[in-house]
């Protein structure tokens, strides 16, 4: 393993609540973090305020400079690429055509570019690696941070783990160990399509996970739900060429279970107020509002179990409920929630009356 590589200048892209957390998490590992933040009134607000809107108890560190100029982040020894999923391509796209502008090519393609989103791109149904790979053929290192991270809690600096994959392992080594702390515990994971797949679908799953608690199926369909998503979750990682152990990381079994269970997670809460509208609590259609990543992910997911005929009765029965435009109609919300149950379960039991 190679102890040469330090990394005291650190780029994101994107610094919405997860980019914030990172820089907070990072700030003592590094002499400088460049975050860029494209929406002009939010790096106003964040440069003058030096506070995140999404945290406005927490001061951003001494060390981070904030901007809106995306060539500020060329200098950097490593890039965290923190938007959402379907928005990396736009961002790999910008940051390409802007290295080529300052003649930073090559130093970009020498740059680690470390990708922090969860999730599949529905228009290519690609993951964001093989996206990256597109956008800069020529790119030496890319890498996967993916795990059980709650933003909020690594602001306020609690403990917790993540891993890290690389194309570069001995590079990956060097970001787990240089950028490691007592707070976040970075792990090397030499599988960088598992852990994709694992931060995907696990969105997917805590949508379903807050149908079973809005639907008040009780915590026996909740460990029916995590068992029976664990085979679509390792069916998926074969697809696709990953490791069936890597379930096993912290960014697999960790990250689903932290966000089936967390009322925290967005995915949950969408899970949640889809299953008060099929019981007629909430007369409101459920749109993703702000970044559901498991609602593109289901989607994409679908299409792709339909490409490749493979079975993932959870995932296609979320798919179903959060896309039915018929949600309205009784006889179909009743269809949905037993559709839903037969899936949950992995047979088809008696039928489940909406009450």
């Amino acid at each position: 393993m190679q102890q040469s590589h330090k990394f005291p200048n650190i780029g994101i892209i994107g610094y919405g609540a997860f980019g914030f957390a990172l820089s907070v998490a990072f700030s003592d590992k590094a002499d400088c973090i460049i975050a860029y933040e494209r929406n002009t009134q939010l790096h106003l607000d964040i440069a003058k305020l030096r506070s995140h809107p999404l945290f406005p108890a927490a001061k951003i560190p001494s060390n981070v400079k904030i901007t809106n100029i995306l060539e500020d982040v060329l200098e950097a020894n490593l890039l965290l690429i923190c938007v959402p999923a379907q928005n990396v391509r736009q961002a790999l796209s910008l940051l390409r055509d802007t290295a080529e502008k300052y003649d930073a090519i090559l130093r970009l393609h020498l740059t680690p570019i470390i990708l922090c989103a969860k999730g599949i791109e529905n228009s290519s149904l690609k993951l964001i690696s093989d996206i990256a790979i597109e956008i800069l053929p020529s790119h030496q290192i890319i890498g996967i941070l993916s795990g059980p991270n709650l933003a909020h809690e690594l602001v306020q600096e609690k403990s917790a783990i993540a891993n890290l994959g690389c194309t570069d392992q001995n590079i990956g080594y060097a970001i787990t160990q240089n950028l490691s702390s007592s707070g976040l515990v970075l792990k090397y994971c030499n599988d960088i399509k598992g852990l994709q797949i694992c931060g995907a679908v696990k969105n997917v799953i805590a949508i379903a996970a807050g149908i079973v608690k809005g639907l008040d199926w009780g915590e026996n369909a909740y460990a029916a739900l995590l068992t029976n998503s664990i085979s679509e979750i390792t069916s998926l990682i074969e697809e696709f060429g990953g490791k069936q152990s890597t379930i096993l990381e912290s960014a697999g079994i960790g990250d689903l279970l932290l966000t089936s269970m967390s009322t925290s997670s967005r995915n949950f809460r969408f899970g949640l107020k889809n299953a008060h509208y099929l019981l007629n609590k909430q007369t409101i259609a459920c749109d993703p509002l702000g970044t559901v990543e498991g609602y593109y992910t289901a989607i994409a997911l679908e299409k792709i179990a339909h490409r490749i005929v493979l079975s993932l009765p959870i995932i296609k029965s979320v798919h179903s409920i959060i896309t039915n435009s018929e949600k309205d109609n009784p006889e179909k919300k009743e269809s949905l929630i037993n559709s839903f149950n037969n899936a949950l379960l992995g047979s088809k039991f008696p039928s489940c009356p909406i009450t």
